[in-house]
């Protein structure tokens, strides 16, 4: 796990399956403010970008 200026980082041992990205997906959602009308779509997106992976990188800004 790392944190810096304008990125947070996350590393996992395993890779994520696909329950799991979904369930990491919303929760990012609801912290963007994601309208509901894009949701699914974007968690669907989201999802499938960062499942089979052991990293997840999140920039944020002020």
């Amino acid at each position: 796990m790392g944190v810096g200026a304008s990125y947070l980082g996350f590393i996992r041992a395993e890779p994520s399956d696909t329950s799991l990205a979904n369930n990491v997906v919303k929760d990012v959602c609801s912290l963007y403010n994601t309208r509901d009308e894009a949701l699914q779509t974007r968690i669907s997106a989201v999802a499938h970008a960062i499942s089979r992976r052991t990293h997840l990188w999140l920039r944020y800004v002020e």
